[in-house]
């Protein structure tokens, strides 16, 4: 990255949150009417067409089309339709590159005990927290126009609260959601020099807020304690794809 305003900013932002914007791939039934447990494995990609304009305009050799995203999921189900959620990917890698993400999340299955209706009704809240780090070489005025290699951090805070509808179909449980986001992003450099227009600011630093939507579709094969699920995110104006492998009890 290099001379980054606001805009850019706000754009580089959403594509992050969208990528790392909890989810466990399911949809709005529990795990069972006593208790239930899933462990799973997710991952997924994000579409990411304004970072890769931003990173392009500084090397158009560099291509950045989509950013990965891969974590460990743990559910639990409890009566009255409550499921809590975790999803975690530890702190790992090196100076160069460093990520870590968590979400927490509860659902409430309304239709278990509370609504009697043909199909499953849920409301969920999540809280997501993103950390990423790599080094990058800064040449330009801040740095007296010689190259240097400075650290640039990423993190991002997400709230999440919406409805999700699914029906049980035999194996399979297709599903939708509607969530609203509320994130809060914070961009720096550790080092010499900066990544921001001058224009913007003379720090190290800048922060976005966006909100917006997360349109969900998605569907789980159930075999036997065996888990398969595929999920279509639309998120603040761009794509994610996810897909699961889980044991469930």
């Amino acid at each position: 990255f290099d001379q980054i305003n606001q805009s850019d900013l706000d754009a580089i932002t959403k594509e992050i949150t969208a990528n790392f914007a909890h989810s466990t791939v399911t949809g709005a039934s529990s795990l069972g009417d006593v208790w239930g447990v899933e462990l799973s494995l997710i991952g997924g990609m994000t579409k990411t067409p304004e970072i890769e304009r931003r990173v392009k305009e500084v090397d158009p050799q560099t291509t950045v089309s989509s950013l990965p995203d891969v974590v460990l999921a743990a559910q639990v189900s409890v009566p009255y339709g409550i499921t809590g959620e975790l999803a975690f990917f530890p702190a790992v890698g090196s100076e160069s590159f460093r990520f870590s993400n968590l979400g927490l999340g509860v659902k409430w299955t309304l239709t278990q005990g509370l609504l009697e209706l043909p199909l499953d009704i849920a409301v969920k809240v999540n809280y997501t927290t993103t950390n990423l780090s790599f080094t990058q070489t800064i040449n330009n005025a801040s740095t007296g126009n010689v190259p240097v290699d400075s650290k640039v951090e990423s993190k991002t805070n997400t709230l999440g609260y919406g409805v999700f509808v699914s029906k049980e179909l035999a194996l399979i449980e297709p599903y939708a959601g509607l969530t609203f986001l509320n994130a809060k992003s914070d961009l720096s450099v550790s080092g010499t020099g900066t990544i921001f227009d001058t224009t913007y600011t003379n720090g190290q630093s800048g922060s976005s807020s966006p909100s917006g939507t997360m349109f969900t579709l998605g569907v789980d094969l159930s075999l036997a304690i065996i888990k398969i699920g595929a999920e279509f995110n639309s998120v603040l104006g761009t794509q994610r794809y996810l897909g699961k492998l889980a044991l469930s009890f």
